[in-house]
């Protein structure tokens, strides 16, 4: 592996156990002070692994810094030459740091920065250990809460279904006949058959450059289904056709009038119904309510340290502020358009 790759690693652990030293504190006889826990003796914890000039690197220290590394990390440095590998990256480490403290970088406003953020983390850490414990979620919290949240463990059956919109009944019936003698020569690519003539046909501006999908819906008067913002409407008289409807991939016998005009039908989809037991869903909820009331505990303490502390605020000079434009543009979260030349689905 990359030596400086390898010592990026070092960075955000070492951090939490930053001293408050100078530079010409950081050449004396100091040893790391890190996070962790370790099952040595008070007698082994203290043995010398490493000497950097007058600096030592005690076994607690790297045992405990080699135990923060990933499971996979770990099981990489089971053997006496990758211990040796791992120590040997930890004095690259040390050399470094020791000159960068020397040049003055731990007075460095963002190296500042990030010792205080590492210290908050941890203090808050700690603090709410102490506050909240996982052990106080009560079963009979967890019953409540799964009780009164029903639409969260279960779902009701879900019915996905394409169609075309027509106006008039006679347009309408000669387009189905078109589409049923098209999927009839290939059952297996219905959903894309009719797609295709939903791209081409369809009078339904929402859904026809969708492919006339609708997305998935509720047995009308019967189930209700959270669908998105942007999901385009549902006529009744369409959900209640795609619901007689067997199988996925299956045509409306005929179209169906509807308010706007007459609508071709495809089954495009189904999602079978399900009920979560309190005991499929116990540990995620215990661990659920204990991350809110940790984060309640965290504001209710943050709230008193505010309520004890002289707060105050230059709103002209908050105005003042500024942030930074991005040096390059930001990167799409929309997919690439395909290129004719991309061989995609035709």
């Amino acid at each position: 592996m990359n030596k400086i790759f390898q010592l990026a690693f070092f960075i955000p652990v070492l951090c939490l156990g930053c001293q408050k030293d100078k530079a010409t504190e950081a050449a004396k006889g100091s040893s790391y002070v890190l996070a962790g826990e370790t099952n040595l003796s008070a007698q082994e914890q203290g043995q010398v692994v490493a000497k950097i000039g007058s600096k030592i690197i005690t076994l607690q220290a790297f045992e405990r810094y080699l135990n923060q590394q990933s499971v996979f990390a770990r099981s990489r440095h089971n053997s006496p030459e990758r211990k040796k590998d791992f120590l040997d990256n930890l004095i690259r480490f040390e050399l470094l740091a020791v000159e960068a403290a020397k040049k003055g970088y731990d007075t460095d406003p963002d190296v500042q920065l990030a010792m205080k953020q590492a210290m908050v983390k941890r203090f808050t850490s700690k603090e709410l250990s102490q506050i909240v414990k996982m052990g106080d979620i009560t079963d009979d919290e967890i019953q409540k809460y799964y009780d009164s949240h029903p639409t969260e463990f279960s779902r009701p059956a879900q019915v996905r279904a394409s169609h075309i919109l027509m106006s008039d009944e006679a347009s309408a019936v000669k387009l189905h006949g078109e589409i049923k003698s098209a999927i009839a020569a290939a059952p297996a690519k219905a959903r894309r058959i009719f797609g295709e003539f939903a791209e081409k046909h369809s009078q339904d501006t929402l859904t026809q450059g969708r492919r006339g999908d609708l997305g998935f819906f509720g047995e009308p008067g019967k189930t209700s289904v959270k669908r998105p913002q942007n999901a385009p409407p549902v006529p009744s008289a369409l959900a209640r056709a795609a619901y007689k409807l067997d199988a996925v991939g299956q045509l409306a016998p005929g179209p169906i009038k509807g308010t706007n005009g007459w609508h071709i039908v495809l089954k495009s989809g189904y999602r079978r119904a399900f009920v979560k037991s309190l005991s499929d869903v116990r540990n995620k909820l215990r661990i659920k309510l204990f991350r809110k009331r940790k984060s309640t505990a965290m504001e209710t303490y943050v709230k008193a340290l505010m309520d004890n502390a002289k707060i105050e605020i230059d709103e002209a000079a908050l105005k003042a502020a500024k942030a930074n434009r991005p040096t390059r543009p930001m990167p799409s979260l929309a997919p690439p358009k395909p290129t004719p030349n991309q061989g995609g689905a035709k």
